[in-house]
């Protein structure tokens, strides 16, 4: 990707990409259409596809600030949290009106995951999905988002945040989740994400599948998704049933010696002082890249508890579910 300037990278926070998602998109896809045309991609192949280092400083610090929140909602714990089926939840606002962006709405996901079946051994079933033409997902993760989207909706109204107003406003929707927690960040992303006037932005981390092919184009269709993994983190792997896709590209972190805030001041982007990156080309089907998480023996890595397994990062400096006692 090509380089901005200083003072354009200076600029280059969260706010950016959620005001104007194509200026990192639109060359992006360029890219990719150009190296899958060059490799002559099947859509059945699932060997080793090429990977870039992401060199925006855009990119970078959008990605780390998902990450910030992402552990953020990975210590969400207090039971006014609590959306149920151990899944938990919060919102966060921000005005922006000097940037024209009136209000954006941050929704955190966190979950405690020893409340889920264990992956390995449960049973998958692709059920319909009710707004996607044919489209099937998870039937026991959508079950639970059935059960506990009204408990998003009551948050707005303990916030006093008038949802009929948002359409009239210059509104942003961002939606953030580690682990399985991702998952629901998707699904509301596609329900809640549609009352902004701008594309709903999601990031993961470290998240499984979700549905079947068909799911993940309508998710790429309908909002802005930036599935992020680190090194050999086994939980991407799942589920294994070969009907279950991935949403989109992937943006991979490879092992890093150490956790450091590399990421927190203005002036490391600019000395480029950040981990190395890559993002991920994704095939016509949505299998995973071979060349980047996907590359691990991960099933391997999660029952021998000698391996290190990854799940919680780091990403970009920050331990998923390491929290303060504040």
């Amino acid at each position: 990707m090509r380089s901005i300037s200083n003072r354009n990278a200076k600029n280059g926070t969260l706010l950016k990409l959620f005001l104007n998602p194509k200026l990192i998109l639109k060359q992006k896809r360029q890219n990719f259409k150009l190296a899958e045309n060059n490799l002559g991609i099947s859509t059945n192949q699932r060997k080793p596809l090429e990977k870039f280092v992401v060199r925006n400083p855009i990119t970078i610090k959008s990605l780390a600030e998902g990450a910030y929140y992402a552990r953020e909602a990975s210590c969400l714990k207090a039971p006014f949290d609590s959306l149920g089926h151990g899944l938990y939840g919060a919102i966060r606002s921000k005005s922006h009106t000097d940037a024209g962006l009136l209000k954006e709405f941050i929704i955190l996901f966190g979950a405690f995951e020893k409340s889920f079946i264990t992956w390995k051994q449960r049973s998958n079933v692709l059920v319909d999905y009710a707004f996607g033409d044919g489209a099937k997902v998870d039937g026991k993760l959508y079950d639970i988002w059935l059960s506990v989207r009204k408990n998003i909706w009551a948050k707005f109204a303990e916030q006093k945040i008038d949802l009929q107003r948002l359409k009239n406003l210059n509104s942003k929707f961002v939606f953030i989740g580690f682990g399985e927690a991702g998952v629901f960040s998707v699904f509301a992303a596609l329900t809640i994400g549609k009352l902004g006037k701008h594309k709903p932005v999601v990031f993961t981390f470290g998240s499984p599948k979700m549905g079947d092919k068909k799911f993940a184009q309508y998710v790429y269709s309908n909002s802005i998704v930036h599935r992020v993994t680190y090194a050999g983190d086994y939980l991407p792997a799942f589920p294994l049933d070969d009907q279950y896709r991935h949403l989109t590209t992937e943006y991979w972190i490879p092992e890093q010696e150490e956790s450091c805030e590399c990421l927190s001041e203005e002036k490391s982007i600019q000395e480029k002082q950040f981990p190395e990156i890559y993002v991920c080309l994704k095939t016509q089907e949505f299998y995973e890249n071979q060349a980047c998480n996907a590359q691990y023996d991960r099933i391997k890595r999660m029952e021998q508890k000698t391996l290190v397994n990854y799940h919680f990062g780091p990403y970009f400096g920050h331990i998923m579910g390491e929290c303060s006692d504040e």
